[in-house]
C-alpha cells in the first residue's frame, strides 16, 4: 500500500503532518545486519620489545644478542571494519654481547664472554586481532671504556631483526570498552 495515503493513526505521526514516514524495524534485524565501524584516529603504542637474533647489515653475520627494552609510538587503523593495525615504533633496551675474536681487533686475548650495550631501533608492527609480525632496524652501543678497551666492529653499526608475537593485553581484549564508547556517543 501506498503511506502516503495512509491516515495520520496508521503513521503514528498524527502531530507532523503526511511529510513523515516511520518504519519499525526489529532491533534482532539491526544487530545481524549492521557492520561494526571504527575510528581512523591514530593512537598510542607502547609494549615491550625481544629481539632473539639480529642480522649484521655490516657483512651480513647472523648473532645471538638479546635485546629486552620498551617500545613506543602511533598505531594506526588499517580499516574502519577491522581489527588490524599499523605501528610505528621506537624503542630502547639492553642488549647482551657476546664478543669473540672475529668482532674485535684490540684484546683478543682478553676476551670477556658478555657485555651490556645500550640499544636503539625503529620499527614497523603489523597487528591483526592479537597477532603481530614485524621488522626492526637499530643500533648496538657498547661502553665508551668497553668500546676502547676491545674496538668491537659493530659499534653503532645497523642490525635488522624480524618477528611474530601474541599480544596478551592489546586491543582485542577491548569490545567491552569499544561498546561501551559507542553507547555514550
Amino acid at each position: 500500500s501506498d503511506y502516503y495515503h495512509l491516515d495520520a493513526l496508521d503513521k503514528k505521526s498524527a502531530d507532523l503532518g503526511d511529510s513523515q514516514i516511520y518504519f519499525s524495524v526489529p532491533v534482532s534485524y539491526v544487530i545481524s545486519s549492521a557492520s561494526k565501524w571504527y575510528g581512523h584516529n591514530p593512537d598510542l603504542s607502547v609494549g615491550v620489545l625481544a629481539v632473539p637474533l639480529k642480522y649484521r647489515l655490516l657483512d651480513g653475520d647472523f648473532t645471538g644478542s638479546f635485546t629486552l627494552g620498551a617500545t613506543g609510538g602511533i598505531k594506526i587503523r588499517a580499516s574502519h571494519y577491522s581489527d588490524r593495525y599499523h605501528n610505528f615504533l621506537i624503542g630502547f633496551g639492553i642488549s647482551n654481547i657476546t664478543l669473540d675474536s672475529n668482532t674485535v681487533s684490540k684484546n683478543k686475548d682478553k676476551l670477556v664472554s658478555n657485555l651490556s650495550a645500550l640499544t636503539g631501533a625503529i620499527g614497523y608492527l603489523f597487528q591483526s586481532g592479537k597477532y603481530q609480525a614485524g621488522i626492526f632496524i637499530g643500533k648496538d652501543f657498547l661502553t665508551h671504556d668497553n668500546q676502547q678497551r676491545f674496538n668491537w666492529r659493530y659499534q653503532g653499526k645497523p642490525w635488522i631483526s624480524i618477528g611474530f608475537g601474541l599480544s596478551i593485553f592489546g586491543d582485542a581484549d577491548d569490545k567491552k570498552g569499544s561498546q561501551k564508547t559507542q553507547q555514550d556517543n
